[in-house]
C-alpha cells in the first residue's frame, strides 16, 4: 500500500490508526454524509464506476503531509467517501 510507504509505518499500525478514524466518524464521510451501508449498495448496483483508492470510505489528511500537515495525527484525518476523497484530488 503507497500510504504505509509514505507514512513509513507497518501496514498493522496504519490498520489500527484508519479503524480508529472511521469509528469516531461512524463509518460516514464528512463531507457528503453518505454511509458505509449505502457507498457498498451503490458499488453492487454500479460496479463498473472507477475511483481513486480501493475503500469505499477512504482515510484523508485535512492539512496534507506535502504541506507539512502531520502524518499520523488523527486530529489531522477525516473519513471521505471515495467521490468525496477523488474530488479533492
Amino acid at each position: 500500500m503507497e500510504i504505509i510507504k509514505r507514512l513509513n509505518i507497518t501496514k498493522k499500525e496504519w490498520t489500527k490508526i484508519r479503524k480508529k478514524v472511521l469509528e469516531r466518524d461512524n463509518y460516514i464521510c464528512k463531507r457528503c454524509g453518505i454511509s458505509r451501508k449505502k457507498l457498498l449498495e451503490f458499488k453492487r448496483n454500479f460496479p463498473d464506476v472507477r475511483y481513486r483508492g480501493i475503500g469505499v470510505l477512504q482515510i484523508d489528511h485535512k492539512n496534507p503531509i506535502s504541506l507539512n500537515g502531520d502524518k499520523l495525527e488523527e486530529n489531522n484525518m477525516q473519513t471521505l467517501c471515495m467521490f468525496c476523497h477523488d474530488k479533492k484530488y
